[in-house]
């Protein structure tokens, strides 16, 4: 997905969130509203409508880093990993209703700022909500832009494209960098010829027709402004 794509997506949801929660502005959501948050819960939405099934619920899983954290700064020369499980659930109805993907960056962006804010908070717990998950469908993120992918080269120059094996088996959702160096985000997940189809026909007839969905967002705003002056106006007169 380009920046392009992404910042227009970002327009939309923002202006979603601010309808569905009265008199919330961009400078007051409670969450990151980055990139990675809108793309992840974009790809996660039109993913499960593929998939389809008649799950009660859907998880997300993903991996927040806390290697510099304020509260337990680590030393420079630690070498290794600091990541915590940032686990969410909700209600697949509300996944694949109307604003299912606003819903979808509004869980993920809270999960995470929760994990953010108080890293240790219930991780005695987490395994076993895991094992309680089990036999339920948890889509998780591989990857980070952060990690610079197409960065890497080992001395036969940088890689032209980067395929992690693993997330083929766990349905996951791969995210990094773009491999031609624009700004934007790559995506990769796995699915059946069929499912695949039905979400490539999801995912671009969605980002199409977000300028309709601007104008309905737009008159939605306004006719909200307007029906609370009214009210207002009426309260004034009494």
């Amino acid at each position: 997905m380009g920046q392009p794509k992404i910042e227009k997506l970002k327009k939309w949801i923002l202006r979603r969130i601010c309808v569905r929660n009265n008199h919330l502005t961009e400078e007051s959501l409670p969450f990151n509203l980055s990139a990675l948050v809108v793309t992840a819960a974009y790809v996660w939405v039109y993913k499960i409508k593929a998939l389809r099934g008649y799950n009660e619920r859907e998880h997300f899983l993903v991996l927040v880093g806390h290697r510099s954290r304020p509260d337990h700064v680590l030393p420079i020369t630690y070498f290794g990993n600091c990541l915590v499980l940032c686990l969410t659930t909700i209600e697949r109805n509300d996944l694949v209703g109307e604003d299912g993907v606003v819903v979808a960056v509004e869980v993920i962006g809270n999960a995470i700022q929760r994990t953010c804010k108080a890293v240790l908070n219930g991780l005695e717990n987490y395994l076993a909500n895991l094992s309680t998950m089990a036999s339920e469908r948890i889509t998780g993120i591989v990857g980070s832009p952060k990690l610079r992918f197409y960065d890497i080269n080992f001395g036969w120059g940088k890689p032209k494209q980067v395929k992690v094996i693993s997330y083929t088996s766990v349905g996951a959702i791969f995210i990094s960098e773009r491999s031609d160096g624009e700004v934007g985000l790559e995506v990769g997940i796995a699915l059946e010829k069929f499912q695949m189809d039905a979400f490539a026909s999801l995912f671009e007839n969605s980002l199409k027709d977000l300028p309709l969905k601007f104008m309905i967002s737009f008159w939605s705003i306004l006719f909200v402004t307007c029906c609370e002056s009214l009210n207002f106006c009426s309260s004034a007169e009494i």
